[in-house]
């Protein structure tokens, strides 16, 4: 009903193709609250003018990729240079496993990150069947 309400307010946007987002949650007293049971993107820009179906973008493999690499590089990369950057002064003399702390601690991060980061590639390349890999789609500078 909204976007029926939008389309109304806004007919200029009806020549145009957009990704449509699609939640569903609670309502009270005829307006929206947090949408927390249902999201979901179209796979391909939709005509808002037709009544085509609409596919739904979701593929497992890649959010695993994009949680895998956020993971590696906005989480464990980024603690590992902040802990070889002020780890030294702020953990002198304290000592893990027979090696300084600083240094234990921003070895096991990038070593996380190093392992996400390569399960993250596997894991594109399968959703991908392997298609940049092969010989013909790889080309040398």
């Amino acid at each position: 009903m909204y976007l029926v309400y939008q389309l109304i307010k806004f007919p200029h946007l009806l020549p145009f193709r957009y990704h449509l987002l699609i939640a569903t949650g609670p309502s009270s007293g005829g307006s929206l609250s947090y949408h927390s049971e249902m999201k979901a993107a179209s796979a391909d820009p939709v005509d808002l003018a037709s009544s085509d179906k609409v596919d739904v973008a979701g593929n497992g493999l890649i959010r695993a990729h994009g949680c895998l690499m956020m993971l590696a590089w906005a989480a464990a990369a980024t603690s590992g240079t902040i802990m070889a950057r002020y780890g030294k002064e702020t953990l002198r003399g304290q000592k893990r496993c027979g090696l300084p702390v600083w240094w234990f601690d921003h070895l096991f991060l990038m070593t996380f990150c190093v392992l996400h980061s390569i399960v993250g590639a596997i894991v594109i390349f399968v959703d991908r069947k392997f298609e940049p890999l092969k010989k013909e789609n790889v080309r040398l500078a």
